[in-house]
């Protein structure tokens, strides 16, 4: 919320204009300030001059603000209420330097999670090949987080930049809360992708105690957990009975067919009777789990990339390019691996996921 909001009351006049009551930062003002009406940097008079309107100008102290005035009925009395500008902006600063911050410790916390380890002499010796292609993961890690953040950052320095314009022309309401909206909307994507990398650097080193948990009771909870999105769309889900037991930290399994589910009914496309099969199946000695589709598909050269950080098919405003990389290291937790099977664009998806470390099939 913006800071102290303060009203007065003046009454104006042909040539000037009378400060009826104290404007609450100058005590002893009511009925001593006469104002003159070409004192147009002056916010108080640029409101009796334009009423109903947001001005910006000076208060009687000097301090830039905007402020909104009023005229009273049948007199010459108008309320003015107003605001200082660095009251108006302070909480859109504070939020930037905040995410700055944050960004900053997700990035060292994550880095430190997903790729430092400490390792002796003959460990070293033994593993140049893993540390190469970790320092390549590390700099494509980054390089993508810098790169996915910059857009969102820079929305809400461009929109806050329209703001200010907006507020020193005058501009209508609707106008200003598009800006808004804009910002609001920049800031939220950036909140979903520190979200989604703080579920990552958790991965593997915070872990609530492993149960027993029946698969589909994981099921069911990950489709209540996507059912607004499934509703919106129409989607028809068929979810076979699998009553396989999984020893396994039941928060994690749940993000698993939580995010598959969420991405099945996003790449959905313009299919109009979309459907979503959600199963397992034997195959020698293991169980594949599946979650299949009737959407968009996917390409055969993108096939392999889907899994990797910040990886998105498409320029989608709700996608992070994190949901499938966090399952892939969910599923690899637990001694598994993950594919995708697709005949091409428009065909569909199959994503089918292995957890042998959790069967207890």
């Amino acid at each position: 919320a913006a800071g102290p909001v303060h009203t007065v009351l003046v009454r104006g006049g042909e040539n000037e204009v009378l400060v009826l009551s104290d404007p609450g930062y100058l005590a002893g003002g009511a009925l001593t300030y006469r104002l003159w009406v070409d004192d147009a940097h002056l916010s108080i008079i640029q409101s009796i001059a334009s009423p109903q309107t947001l001005v910006r100008g000076e208060d009687l102290r000097g301090v830039p603000g905007v402020a909104y005035g009023r005229a009273v009925a049948e007199s010459q009395w108008h309320l003015v209420s107003g605001v200082s500008e660095a009251d108006v902006f302070a909480p859109l600063r504070r939020m930037l330097w905040l995410i700055v911050v944050l960004v900053s410790a997700l990035l060292i916390g994550v880095a430190a999670a997903l790729f430092g380890t400490v390792l002796d002499t003959a460990e070293i010796r033994r593993k140049d090949e893993e540390i190469h292609y970790k320092n390549v993961e590390m700099e494509r890690f980054t390089y993508g987080v810098s790169h996915d953040l910059k857009s969102p950052l820079w929305t809400v320095k461009t929109f806050l930049g329209f703001l200010e314009e907006d507020l020193a022309s005058g501009a209508d309401t609707a106008q200003i809360r598009k800006s808004l909206d804009r910002i609001k909307g920049g800031a939220e994507r950036m909140s979903r992708m520190l979200d989604e990398l703080l579920k990552m650097s958790r991965v593997g080193r915070q872990e609530d105690t492993p149960q027993e948990v029946c698969v589909r009771d994981v099921i069911q909870e990950a489709l209540d957990a996507v059912a607004g999105r499934i509703a919106q769309r129409q989607v028809t889900v068929h979810v076979r009975d699998d009553s396989t037991m999984l020893y396994a930290d039941p928060s994690r399994l749940m993000e698993v067919w939580q995010n598959l589910l969420d991405n099945a009914v996003k790449y959905m496309g313009d299919q109009a009777h979309p459907e979503i099969e959600v199963g397992s199946e034997r195959s020698g000695r293991n169980t594949v789990f599946f979650v299949r589709d009737n959407g968009k598909g996917i390409p055969a050269e993108s096939q392999s990339k889907v899994f990797e950080l910040f990886e998105r098919l498409d320029n989608e405003e709700d996608s992070t390019g994190l949901g499938l990389a966090l399952v892939k290291r969910i599923v690899e937790l637990y001694n598994g691996t993950i594919w995708v099977e697709s005949p091409g664009p428009g065909k569909g998806s199959t994503f089918k996921f292995t957890l042998p470390a959790a069967d207890l099939t």
